[in-house]
């Protein structure tokens, strides 16, 4: 009887728990279901190969900058107590973020761009110079990626992990409205690597 006392005494706590714990999961499974249709729609054009290699060396180097930018999740979870050190804190992502876009632009627009994907990743100029075009369309990403997460862990430590799961569910619906409908335009004919991007 005092173990039955005591299982319901841990229920809320464990369905509290629960509440919070899901969304927040579900935000790193969202990340992965995204990149996958994102994927999928590159396997529609007419070179599946050269645009999949161009755009995963892309998005590969995007993610490694940004890798760093990822943790302003906990930031926001930690550091951001009143709107003065939210403040503070966005500045310094933001420059941060800025930093890692600029980075990106000379990649993308400079021979440090052919040499990284033609030489060190031995790719075609064709495939080099597409993920060059995939680089120069995903330079905002960082700034993108930053103000995002600095905001989910600001959710999280109000315990609005709903929020933040439903927010990343409106993301990956949005994704896959806008590759369907970008599907049937004629960027698939001309700059399939857009894509993905926009």
């Amino acid at each position: 009887r005092e173990n039955m006392i005591h299982v319901r005494s841990i229920l809320p706590d464990l369905f509290a728990l629960t509440r919070f714990l899901v969304p927040v999961a579900f935000t790193d499974v969202a990340v992965d279901i995204g990149e996958q249709f994102l994927n999928r729609s590159l396997a529609q054009s007419a070179n599946v190969v050269n645009t999949l290699a161009s755009f995963g060396l892309a998005y590969v180097l995007v993610k490694f900058c940004v890798g760093v930018l990822g943790e302003t999740k906990h930031v926001g979870l930690v550091l951001v107590k009143d709107r003065r050190s939210w403040l503070k804190t966005w500045s310094y992502c933001t420059v941060m973020a800025l930093v890692t876009c600029f980075l990106l632009i000379i990649i993308a627009v400079t021979p440090l761009g052919q040499l990284l994907f033609e030489r060190l990743h031995h790719v075609t100029p064709s495939v080099g110079h597409m993920a060059q075009v995939a680089l120069l369309f995903m330079c905002a990403y960082p700034l993108l990626d930053m103000t995002a997460w600095i905001h989910v862990g600001i959710l999280l430590q109000w315990q609005y992990s709903s929020i933040a799961g439903i927010a990343f569910l409106a993301d990956i619906l949005t994704q896959m409205l806008s590759v369907g409908i970008l599907l049937h335009t004629p960027l698939l004919c001309t700059n399939v690597i857009a894509i993905p991007i926009l």
